[in-house]
């Protein structure tokens, strides 16, 4: 598994805007800055906007709303026998009570092991 390129595909997976290309030279920004920042920089890292959500199509989503602070979205299988790839984003208040596990590596390991050191889910709230 590649870790950052996988967050990096969700990062344009669960995302709602776009940044339209005239074929020439200049990309437009539709929605949220932050948002198209998220799919600028995984433009930058090689991946394809439109590739990625053909080849993944969305198959339910959970849309962003203020009172819960996070959107989520349900893909397609990224193999045949796979299930399907959810991604989530959004408050580390809201994110991080939602997981059990984290990716240390090339793996993914259970919070509660003592494998690697857990995230710092306080340093995370206070930065918000």
């Amino acid at each position: 598994m590649d870790a950052v390129r996988n967050m990096l595909m969700g990062t344009m997976l669960c995302n709602d805007s776009a940044l339209d290309y005239d074929g020439k030279q200049t990309y437009t920004p539709v929605g949220a800055p932050t948002e198209v920042a998220l799919i600028t920089g995984s433009l930058k890292a090689g991946l394809h906007f439109d590739n990625l959500k053909n080849e993944h199509p969305r198959v339910h989503s959970v849309p962003f709303e203020s009172e819960h602070k996070f959107m989520a979205t349900i893909h397609a299988p990224f193999a045949p026998g796979e299930g399907r790839m959810m991604f989530v984003k959004g408050a580390p208040d809201r994110v991080m009570s939602m997981c059990d596990r984290q990716v240390a590596g090339d793996t993914i390991e259970d919070l509660k092991s003592k494998k690697t050191e857990p995230l710092d889910k306080d340093m995370w709230i206070k930065a918000q």
